[in-house]
C-alpha cells in the first residue's frame, strides 16, 4: 500500500545529477528513501544539535 502524499517540494540540482536521476525509474521513491535515510542518522559535525560552531 502506498502512503498519501500530500506535500509537494521543489529543489535546484546541478544539470550532471538531473541527468542521472532522469534514467532511474522511480526517481520520486528514490529520493524519498534517500531523504528519510538521512533524516536518521545523526549529523557527525553538530551532533545533531544544528549548530556548528566555527572552526
Amino acid at each position: 500500500m502506498v502512503a498519501h502524499r500530500d506535500a509537494i517540494i521543489t529543489i535546484r540540482i546541478d544539470r550532471c545529477l538531473a541527468d542521472m536521476l532522469k534514467k532511474m525509474p522511480n526517481r520520486s521513491a528514490f529520493i524519498r528513501d534517500a531523504i528519510c535515510r538521512a533524516l536518521a542518522r545523526q549529523c557527525p559535525t553538530c551532533g545533531g544539535t544544528g549548530v556548528v560552531l566555527p572552526g
